[in-house]
């Protein structure tokens, strides 16, 4: 994962706070819901729109992803581990 130390908004995005971002596109089948959730994270999940895009913000390759795809009562959820991941640092 790429270390990010300049942003042009206004997000209160802090480069030096030690966190991480990864950007991720998820696509499902036509009037499906998707929720992903860093589990270990600060925040609970988050249900995409309709683009399917969603950045997450990481602190730690110890948290894991969970994705559910919902569609007609039915659910399937996906759970990734982060471990393999190397965080680059700050030159």
């Amino acid at each position: 994962m790429l270390y990010i130390d300049e942003y042009g908004g206004d997000s209160g995005f802090d480069p030096d706070d030690g966190t991480h971002f990864v950007a991720l596109h998820a696509v499902a089948d036509t009037g499906s819901t998707i929720t992903v959730e860093v589990l270990g994270g600060q925040g609970g999940p988050v249900t995409l729109d309709s683009d399917g895009v969603v950045i997450l913000q990481l602190a730690s390759t110890a948290e894991k992803l969970k994705f559910v795809a919902s569609k007609n009562g039915m659910a399937q959820t996906k759970i990734f581990d982060l471990t393999a991941l190397i965080f680059q640092e700050a030159e």
